[in-house]
């Protein structure tokens, strides 16, 4: 069974949608990757999901900004844009969220950093070049 493992920050506030008669919280979770090239270049690199969660009653919790870890069963799948090019809608169908955090309007950025270590870590520089990996 495919697993994934996210922390990120809430895009928009949660919605609630109702499908076959259940409830579900829809909303969306940055994750961003900060990283140094070979020449010591800085880079960010962002990436989107949309989440889905059985339990409605936590979207008044899900707001613009918290920290949140999700766990749960990633589904892509590829589509056209109106103006012609393809792209990749990557959705979980959670099985877990935890709320990490307060959202950014409720707490100064220095305060997140304590209350999650982690996600002040320093980007790693890679000890070799792409061209030395053996695949």
């Amino acid at each position: 069974m495919r697993q994934i493992q996210l922390i990120g920050h809430v895009g928009q506030d949660a919605t609630i949608q109702i499908w076959s008669d259940r409830e579900f919280v829809i909303f969306s979770v940055a994750d961003t990757e900060n990283y140094r090239d070979k020449d010591g270049v800085s880079h960010s690199k962002t990436e989107w999901y949309n989440v889905i969660y059985t339990r409605p009653n936590l979207a008044r919790y899900l707001t613009k900004g918290r920290f949140v870890y999700i766990q749960g069963k990633p589904e892509n799948r590829l589509f056209q844009r109106k103006d012609g090019t393809w792209a990749i809608d990557q959705t979980i169908n959670a099985s877990r969220v935890e709320l990490l955090s307060s959202g950014k309007s409720e707490q100064q950025p220095e305060q997140q950093v304590r209350a999650h270590p982690s996600a002040a870590a320093p980007a790693l520089v890679p000890d070799k070049d792409d061209d030395d990996l053996p695949f």
